[in-house]
């Protein structure tokens, strides 16, 4: 006979981390597609502008910088002072002059665009996306003051900021994937299918195949999958064991699900026994095991 199994909400505190952080993810998620439309509309009139920037289309003095000089003509025309004032300070060699190189990329630019009716109408979109991914900015900082407020008062924060890569973004959507109750799961097995981190096994006649779970709370399976891949550049082993995939054949996504599996089992026994993550104490525990990962990590992390 199955054993009855009462269900239990998490606390307020779990439930009220886990609400923002994925109303956060939708509200970053926003911002992207705005961003994305942003990048467009200055690859076909304004390119400069994406030269400047790089990849920072979101940050508040390139977002100043188009609200001010939102086309070719109008940021040519700017103050070279005003624009020196706008730029943000970073360590750059500069020209024979002496001078900033991106002024210098200003003053020696052509436009794409002539045509009035397209620098017209593109020049309004731009200033549209610029005020809403201002504001979605200040949104997100917003709910990043909360979600941080909240994390510091729920009981397993310092535990789940143990682990590496916990970022403030990354650290509070693992505690909500928890939760305070310890009775939720009775195993690592039953977070890994939550999850949709454990593949699933089919099975049909004489043939047998592993296949992706795809029936899963995707906020859920986003946050140990992108976690995995920030975790590859802070800790050694995951480090190795994405290295030691990848010589394998494995694709990139496959490998990351293949480390948060592991890195699910290594959670769930420090919140089962409240014990704080400790990457020494792990690789010690590998190199016990003489695990296959020994090879691929470097020298001074397996001596």
């Amino acid at each position: 006979m199955l054993k009855a199994v009462v269900w239990r909400p998490d606390d307020q505190s779990t439930r009220t981390l886990r609400l923002l952080a994925e109303d956060r993810r939708r509200w970053v998620d926003e911002r992207t597609a705005l961003k994305n439309r942003l990048r467009q509309r200055l690859k076909e009139y304004f390119p400069l502008a994406l030269e400047l920037a790089s990849h920072d289309l979101d940050t508040d003095w390139f977002l100043q910088l188009l609200k001010k000089y939102p086309s070719h003509a109008e940021l040519r025309r700017a103050n070279p002072r005003t624009l020196a004032r706008l730029f943000p300070k970073r360590s750059r060699v500069p020209d024979d002059a002496g001078e900033d190189s991106r002024l210098t990329l200003v003053r020696s630019s052509s436009p794409l665009v002539t045509d009035q009716a397209v620098i017209l109408t593109h020049r309004l979109d731009v200033l549209s996306l610029v005020r809403m991914v201002i504001h979605l900015n200040e949104m997100v900082a917003e709910y990043d003051r909360e979600i941080a407020r909240h994390r510091a008062q729920h009981c397993d924060a310092a535990l789940f900021q143990s682990f590496p890569a916990a970022g403030p973004a990354m650290a509070p959507r693992r505690v909500a994937a928890f939760g305070a109750d310890r009775e939720r799961f009775s195993s690592a097995q039953e977070i890994q299918q939550l999850s949709g981190i454990a593949p699933v096994l089919k099975r049909s006649g004489k043939s047998c195949s592993v296949i992706r779970r795809l029936a899963c709370p995707q906020f859920l399976h986003q946050t140990f999958h992108e976690y995995a891949d920030h975790s590859r550049k802070k800790s050694a082993w995951a480090a190795a064991y994405y290295r030691l995939l990848k010589a394998r054949g494995r694709g990139h996504h496959c490998a990351l699900r293949s480390i948060a599996f592991k890195w699910q089992r290594i959670m769930y026994r420090c919140w089962q026994t409240r014990t704080p993550y400790d990457e020494a104490r792990h690789l010690s525990q590998l190199r016990l095991r003489d695990s296959p990962l020994l090879a691929s990590l470097p020298q001074t992390d397996h001596a």
